[in-house]
């Protein structure tokens, strides 16, 4: 399958974020949802089974850690990596984040476009797929 077939869903409320990791993702040929809030984001994940998601804990309307239940106990999402962007420190959420098999959790403040573009072609295309990414604060 060709990075174009793969829908890649961002659920980010900071627009300027959102757009920057749109960008980054679409320029490595991959097809980009956007969503700003978790209501949409969970309507999105429900309606299109995307193939990987960039998650943020802090939303409006539904949070981060309601996504990822919404995600992990449906049984066609249940399978979907998911990288989580948080603006807060790893000892603050890391234990409940990595109950939910998470792909990746990583501090936004630090982390550019290349970095989720890496992961994400690394788990979506990698024949040997890691189990967790380590946190960088």
């Amino acid at each position: 399958m060709d990075k174009k077939d793969k829908k890649i869903l961002v659920i980010e409320d900071d627009e300027a974020l959102a757009g920057m990791y749109a960008e980054g993702i679409k320029k490595e040929g991959y097809t980009v949802i956007l969503a700003t809030d978790g209501q949409k984001g969970a309507e999105i994940i429900l309606a299109e089974t995307p193939d990987f998601i960039v998650l943020d804990i802090m939303l409006p309307k539904k949070n981060g850690f309601e996504i990822l239940e919404i995600i992990r106990s449906t049984p066609h999402t249940r399978h979907i990596p998911i990288i989580v962007l948080t603006a807060f420190s790893k000892s603050e959420y890391a234990e409940k984040v990595n109950s939910y098999g998470v792909a990746g959790f990583f501090n936004k403040a630090i982390t550019v476009p290349k970095e989720i573009v890496f992961l994400i072609n690394n788990i979506l295309f990698s024949a040997e797929k890691s189990d967790s990414i380590q946190f960088q604060e």
